[in-house]
């Protein structure tokens, strides 16, 4: 599922093993591990898909215990993340998933089925505070795209919440208030 090297390449730029030099290239590269938030208590850090079969995932660690938990794990053959953001309390994930189904019998596919995620999470431990799914046809188009795995993506911040794929997410700490989506 991961690989060790990339694990252990996120702990050592994490405690601070890995020169600042090397840390203060700022260039984005699709297959590198990548500092979501940090703060005194925690890390919040995307791994991308290391290679064939690898799969992806946004990781949470308390740097004072080293405790590690999986946020979010991402089959890379059926999900890809369209961005991400985070404010001062909140992660929010936008994902696209698609599944193929087929036909009893005759081994035909159907058209695949599009799927739009919006995930939120609570910095400080690690909390999944809501998974909202859309269907293709409830997002509006010019929505749908987004640069793969880049920060932002299809998800602007709000006061006290974001919007993302026509929906606005308004959070009072981790109760969340939905807003019905735009007709």
């Amino acid at each position: 599922m991961f690989r060790y090297r990339d694990i252990v390449c996120a702990l050592a730029w994490v405690f601070g093993l890995i020169p600042a030099a090397a840390a203060e290239d700022r260039t984005w590269r699709p297959d590198a591990p990548v500092a979501v938030v940090k703060s005194k208590d925690y890390l919040i850090h995307f791994l991308p898909p290391a290679g064939l079969g690898s799969d992806a995932a946004f990781l949470h660690t308390m740097l004072w215990s080293g405790e590690m938990k999986v946020l979010l794990p991402i089959p890379k053959d059926r999900f890809a993340v369209l961005g991400y953001i985070a404010d001062r309390e909140r992660l929010y994930v936008a994902m696209r998933s698609q599944f193929t189904y087929y036909a009893p019998g005759s081994g035909l596919p159907y058209a695949p089925e599009v799927r739009f995620h919006t995930y939120a999470f609570w910095l400080a431990d690690g909390d999944e505070l809501v998974h909202k799914e859309l269907n293709e046809s409830d997002v509006p188009e010019k929505l749908r795209t987004g640069k793969p795995a880049a920060p932002g993506g299809p998800i602007e911040l709000l006061d006290g919440g974001a919007r993302c794929f026509g929906q606005t997410l308004k959070f009072d700490g981790k109760i969340i208030e939905l807003s019905p989506r735009p007709k």
